[in-house]
C-alpha cells in the first residue's frame, strides 16, 4: 500500500515537472492593461458640467476600446453585404478603416424634451451633439453614450442614413446604425463594447 502509494505521489511529480522558470520563482506578475489607442479624442465645449466632463473621459475610453477591437472589425466585416448608403465604392473595410483613423471631436451636451433624439451631428463638422435629457431618460450606460457618440462620429467621417427612424430597414442597415449594432448588446448585435 505504502509503495502504491509513493508509486502515485512519485508520478505526480514527473507529470508536473515540466514547471516553467516563472512558476518556481512564486506568482508571475499579471500584466498591466494596455490603454486603448487613442483614435477619437472629445473636447467638451463650454457648457459641459464636470460631471459630464468626467463621464466624457470614460465614454471616451470605451469608444476608443471598441473601436479598436478585433470584435468591432468582425461584426462589420461580417454585416458588409448589408451596409447600405455607403460613399461610392466604400466597402466594410473603408467603414474600419475611417473609424480608426484619429479624429477629435467636441462634445456639445444639449438638453431637449424630445427624447428620442439621442444625438446628432451637423454636416460634416467635428462636433457631436449628445442630449443631456436622453442619457437621463434612458439610464444610458458608459457603452450606451459610446454608441452614440460613435454614430455621431461615422456621419462626421461621411457616413449616412435615410431619415431618423431607425427602424427603416434601409436605416438599420446603414453604417451608422451598424456601429451601433457593434457597439451594442442584444440580439443580432455585435456586444463588442464591454
Amino acid at each position: 500500500m505504502r509503495v502504491a502509494l509513493l508509486a502515485v505521489l512519485l508520478s505526480g511529480c514527473v507529470v508536473n515537472s515540466k514547471i516553467s522558470v516563472s512558476q518556481g520563482l512564486g506568482p508571475t506578475p499579471s500584466p498591466t492593461p494596455q490603454e486603448a489607442k487613442k483614435i477619437i479624442t472629445l473636447i467638451c465645449d463650454e457648457k459641459c458640467t464636470d460631471e459630464e466632463k468626467d463621464r466624457l473621459k470614460q465614454i471616451e475610453r470605451k469608444l476608443n476600446e471598441t473601436l479598436g477591437s478585433d470584435c468591432f472589425e468582425e461584426y462589420i466585416l461580417a454585416h458588409e453585404k448589408h451596409l447600405k448608403h455607403l460613399p461610392a465604392g466604400a466597402k466594410a473595410k473603408d467603414v474600419i478603416k475611417s473609424m480608426r483613423t484619429p479624429q477629435t471631436m467636441l462634445v456639445n451636451y444639449y438638453s431637449d424634451m424630445a427624447i428620442w433624439v439621442l444625438g446628432y451631428e451637423v454636416g460634416g463638422e467635428p462636433v457631436v451633439h449628445l442630449n443631456r435629457l436622453a442619457v437621463t431618460w434612458y439610464g444610458f450606460s458608459v457603452c450606451d453614450q459610446a454608441s452614440v457618440a460613435a454614430h455621431e462620429v461615422s456621419h462626421a467621417k461621411g457616413f449616412m442614413h435615410r431619415g431618423n427612424d431607425p427602424e427603416l430597414f434601409d436605416n438599420k442597415n446603414s453604417a451608422p446604425y451598424k456601429i451601433n449594432d457593434a457597439f451594442d448588446k442584444g440580439p443580432m448585435k455585435g456586444g463588442c463594447c464591454k
